[in-house]
This record gives C-alpha cells, structure tokens and sequence, in this order.
C-alpha cells in the first residue's frame, strides 16, 4: 500500500523540478508556450492526473499561467525573476512584540516599495529570537525551488553562520543581502543605517542648543567592549557624559524607562538633565510617559530628540524631534543589490542610509 501512496508525488515532482529547471535557466523564456499536456504525458511517462497535478503546482507557484485553449505559457514575471524574499527576526519573546523596525519593513515590503511585477514575500521569525524553525524550513525550501529571485536578510551577517539557510542559499546561488555592518566572516552585500550619523546630529544640535546635561536612553542588547551602543558611540567622540545620565533598557522591558525618567527628575537641579536623546524608537513611549508623569513640559523643561525608522513615527506622551532613517531606503537599497547581482554583477558591497531630521524626510517625500 505505501509504495502506491508514495510514488505518484515522487513522479509529479520530477515533471514539476524538470520544467522548473528549464524556465529558470533561461531555455524556456517568459512567454514560451509549453508542450500538450498529451505531449508532456508521453515525455515524463507518466499519467495525464500527474501531468495536470505538476502544471496546478507550477501555476501556483506562478512559473506558468494557463491561457484557457490557447495552451499554457512560461509566466511573463515567474517568481525566480521578480520575488524577492524578506527575513525578519522574530519576538523578542513570545510574549512582546516585535521591534518597530521588523513592523515598519514589512508594511513597507508588502505595500510600498517593489513597484510591480516585483514584490517581496515576507518570512517572519527567522532570526536567532524566531521562536518558529518551520519558517526558516518554508524560506530554505522556496530557495531550494526557486521561488524568490533573492533574498534580504534583514538581519545582521553574522547571525548567517552556523544557520543551514546559509548553506542552502550559496548552493542554490541565490543572491542574498544583509542589514548591519560587512563582515568578511559572511562575505554578503550589506545595507547599513549609519548609527553614527544619528548621534553627530543630535550632537550638533545640542551643541547648537546650548545643552549642558544631556540624558542618553539605549538598549541594552547592543553592546562594545562591556558599553552599551549610546556609550561606545559618545566616546568615539571624545564626549565624555556622567553614568547616571547614560541609561540602559532591556528590549524585554522597555516599561522601566517611565521610572528611570523620572527618577533623573528628582534630582537636584544642577544634576537633571536639560535635553533628553531616545536612541532606539522602542523605547519613545515609555521615556516620554516617564517625564510626563513627573510634570516634564518639552521643550520647556527639556528638549527631546528622539530615534525613528521612517515613516513610522512612535508614539510619544511629549512633543519630541524626531531624528531617524528612512526604511524605505533601506529597502530600496537591498532591493537595487539583489537586481545587480541577480543580473550577474557584483554589488556594492555596502548601501548605506544616514539620518536625517524628520522634516528632512518629508521635503523628500514631497519632491
């Protein structure tokens, strides 16, 4: 009994990888009418159920398109031309929320950026944090079957290795682009928001407005030499900040923010802070509901400048300047790497984006 349950897939997946192979390698172009279904019967040896079984996967998965009695045809735009894919990292846990980052991508990704027939397939909870293996199998057998012309790993090189995605992806020689730094450790085109150009424009600015005491609010998560990111940044820069105004959020809480926001507000005067940098936009609303609570008026008492990953802008219980990066940008940036290579080029190896003020994004917007 096993042996007839399992042999007519087994036959239906030669026809479908056999006519695959031929659209993907170019010998079938778009528009090229396939053979008869009574033709392709005769050729693969196989029953006109398997034949017709193998043509309904192909049309799903839109390498073909049936054209009623006129035949069937190689797609004008099969997907191992015009799908790219897009893995995102999961939850943090599987009782928060995703980053505002890994939301505003993906809207951006399935609404906005790919002008048709290109179009990004999303893969959520792929990263180290994904709590779902089943996904990262789904994107490696899509890679596998041709179904994205390439990928953007919006996530750091490094968390490629060791991760058999990896492997799958240089033995299918798709083309893949990451987010973050370049790494010779996983030698794949990168698009970077440059961090530092967020923190040289708070600086300048604060510098402009006559700052004295400036409270700095970071994740914890990212870490230099036992610093967290706000600290390596500032020193870099040979600005040196007093600890109690350089303040750590753990991603998982970012909550605790309200209470460290008002605490630095019970302190003498000449200790309090008189501008305030949010540097990670997950942690807006909690540092904003804390200086609210304790009676802060902005920009009156203190000055808020606070990250964004436009066009989102996260919500916030005080009027605050928005200084962030354009997620578009990024997306268009791995977008125009992944088109270069997929036309046998070599990419840049870095794309980067640099912040900008918010009214700066959107005199972008309009031109």
């Amino acid at each position: 009994m096993a042996r007839y349950v399992t042999r007519p897939p087994h036959k239906k997946q030669h026809v479908v990888s056999e006519i695959r192979k031929r659209i993907v390698s170019g010998r079938w172009p778009a528009g090229h009418k396939l053979r008869s279904r009574a033709e392709l019967v005769q050729e693969f040896g196989v029953s006109t159920m398997t034949v017709q079984s193998a043509m309904d996967e192909l049309v799903r998965d839109g390498f073909v398109e049936t054209k009623g009695r006129i035949g069937t045809f190689v797609a004008e735009a099969p997907p191992h031309l015009s799908t790219y894919g897009i893995a995102l990292p999961g939850t943090w846990s599987s009782t928060h929320e995703h980053s505002r980052l890994v939301d505003v991508l993906a809207h951006l990704a399935e609404d906005v950026v790919p002008t048709p027939p290109e179009k990004f397939v999303t893969y959520r909870g792929v990263g180290p944090r994904g709590l779902g293996a089943e996904t990262r199998e789904r994107l490696m057998d899509d890679v596998r079957s041709h179904r994205i012309a390439g990928l953007f790993h919006a996530m750091a090189p490094g968390t490629l290795r060791e991760n058999p995605l990896w492997d799958v992806l240089k033995s299918s020689g798709t083309p893949v682009v990451a987010f973050g730094r370049y790494t010779a450790q996983v030698p794949v085109p990168v698009v970077s928001p440059v961090n530092g150009t967020f923190y040289d424009r708070a600086l300048s600015y604060l510098a402009e407005r006559g700052a004295k005491r400036t409270a700095w609010f970071s994740i914890i998560s990212a870490v230099r030499s036992g610093k967290n990111i706000a600290e390596a940044m500032l020193s870099a820069r040979g600005v040196d900040v007093p600890p109690h105004l350089l303040i750590s959020a753990n991603p998982l809480t970012p909550w605790s923010m309200r209470n460290c926001a008002q605490l630095l507000m019970k302190l003498p005067l000449n200790e309090r802070p008189d501008t305030v940098v949010i540097c990670d936009d997950n942690l807006v609303r909690d540092v904003t509901e804390g200086f609210a609570a304790a009676g802060v008026r902005s920009p009156d008492d203190v000055e808020i400048v606070a990250h964004a990953n436009y066009p989102d802008r996260p919500p916030a219980a005080l009027p605050v300047r928005l200084l962030g990066f354009d997620a578009a940008a990024v997306l268009r940036g791995a977008l125009e790497s992944l088109r270069v290579a997929r036309g046998g080029k070599k990419p840049k190896r870095e794309t980067t984006v640099s912040a900008m003020w918010e009214e700066e994004y959107e005199r972008g917007q309009v031109r």
